[in-house]
């Protein structure tokens, strides 16, 4: 059984032995604050093992239903799995292109796979 969207397709990456799955939020990832505060920095990398839960945001946009904690939940549980998570921002246009062909000056939250020795 699942409760959201993330967690399916979190499910289902690893059922697939999937390389890198992309969740798109509302906002360009995962933030030390909140992410109106200009004070807030985009974290850019999570290694395996890091807890960043002091800084997810508990609220949830008028259309999702599981927001930014079932995102970093399940980011962490794929990338126990060994697979690349990507935290994005769909309200952005061409996205998804822009992540593979030129993610380095697109912001977002990438998760680093868990290669086993953790």
């Amino acid at each position: 059984m699942f409760t959201d969207n993330d967690e399916l397709s979190g499910l289902i990456a690893q059922m697939m032995q999937a390389d890198t799955l992309i969740l798109l939020s509302n906002i360009d990832g995962i933030f030390t604050g909140n992410p109106a505060d200009p004070q807030s920095q985009l974290v850019k990398e999570v290694l395996p093992g890091t807890d960043l839960s002091d800084y997810i945001q508990t609220e949830k946009s008028s259309a999702g239903r599981g927001g930014m904690q079932s995102k970093y939940a399940t980011a962490v549980r794929v990338q126990q799995a060994g697979i690349r998570v990507i935290i994005a921002n769909g309200k952005r246009d061409n996205i998804l292109i822009d992540l593979l062909q030129n993610k380095q000056n697109v912001p977002h939250t990438e998760f680093i796979p868990n290669n086993g020795t953790n």
